[in-house]
């Protein structure tokens, strides 16, 4: 199908406009979560090294990955990051839990 005809239809190279509104709303409600987790998780470390003078190793990976995760939700969301300039931009993997977890 041609670019002209997708728009027309109501789909995009990824399937129905709807099916992606669903997605966005979805990861824009785990990227959120996943950002006020690391957030706290980024408190909790600064009390943690003011009290022991010395970072949790734990706490930090942990917020590395809920950071990276929240990054990935945001990028599928816009459209963003350099898997963009794929022909017909947009994302073709979804974040975790319907594509893999973030690397480190």
């Amino acid at each position: 199908m041609e670019q002209d005809d997708l728009i027309e239809t109501g789909e995009s190279a990824t399937g129905p406009h709807w099916l992606r509104i669903l997605f966005v709303v979805g990861y824009f409600c785990l990227g959120g979560i996943a950002f006020v987790l690391a957030t706290l998780l980024g408190l909790a470390q600064e009390i943690t090294h003011w009290i022991r003078k010395r970072p949790h190793e734990g706490l930090d990976a942990s917020a590395a990955l809920l950071a990276r995760y929240a990054s990935d939700c945001l990028d599928y969301i816009a459209l963003a990051g350099d898997w963009s300039r794929q022909s017909g931009g947009g994302r073709r993997e979804k974040p975790f839990p319907l594509g893999p977890l973030p690397r480190e």
